[in-house]
């Protein structure tokens, strides 16, 4: 499925995964890996809190984070590798 722009909707988030290419010293590529590391596209409003008020998601736009094996939602949107999910299930930003 085609995508032209994405939302991610309450506390989700829209994460670009980094690719590391493993290349010998000449310049030969010998493969392409995702990361477990990603870049932060865009964040949800946040979650909604039972009193009707919203704690903002843990991160914001340019963060990088480590991305767990599992969970998410894997998607491709213009050319790219992306994920989205819990802005809770994230393990760490990067610094």
């Amino acid at each position: 499925m085609q995508y032209t722009r994405l939302v991610p909707l309450l506390n989700r988030v829209l994460i670009r995964r980094l690719e590391r290419v493993n290349k010998t010293a000449s310049g030969i590529i010998l493969n392409k890996e995702k990361e477990d590391i990603g870049i932060v596209v865009d964040v949800g409003e946040g979650e909604r809190l039972k009193n009707g008020t919203y704690r903002k998601t843990n991160v914001k736009i340019g963060d990088r984070v480590m991305i767990p094996d599992y969970g998410g939602y894997s998607l491709k949107l213009q050319g790219g590798d992306f994920i989205i999910m819990k802005d809770t299930d994230l393990i760490a930003i990067i610094h």
